[in-house]
């Protein structure tokens, strides 16, 4: 069996990422077929970390995601969208690529 670790540098769970991970824990338990437990690993606020197993949740929105795959997979294949820089470039987080997409041909990851 496998027990996956996600490591993130904040301190709270968010549904971002929870959604990021649905996607994620398919994919793994589509191909390996024995994930034990899926977590997630975060900052406690100090200088050390806390483990958080998502396993369940996880598998709570498996359907979901199995609904929605073929669309994930038609954007991956698509080509870069043309999609005006806006609000939504800040929300639920600042997207690394807003620059780029302003004009500024620059990524800095």
């Amino acid at each position: 069996t496998i027990t996956i670790y996600e490591v993130k540098n904040m301190c709270q769970l968010t549904d971002v990422v929870l959604q990021d991970m649905s996607v994620q824990y398919y994919v793994c338990q589509s191909n390996l077929g024995n994930v034990k437990s899926f977590n997630v690993v975060l900052n406690d606020g100090k200088d050390g970390f806390v483990v958080i197993d998502v396993t369940e949740d996880l598998q709570k929105s498996r359907e979901f995601v199995m609904e929605n795959i073929a669309d994930l997979k038609k954007v991956l294949q698509s080509t870069e969208p043309k999609i005006p820089v806006g609000n939504h470039c800040s929300f639920p987080y600042e997207c690394e690529f807003k620059s780029y997409c302003a004009g500024n041909k620059k990524i800095k990851l």
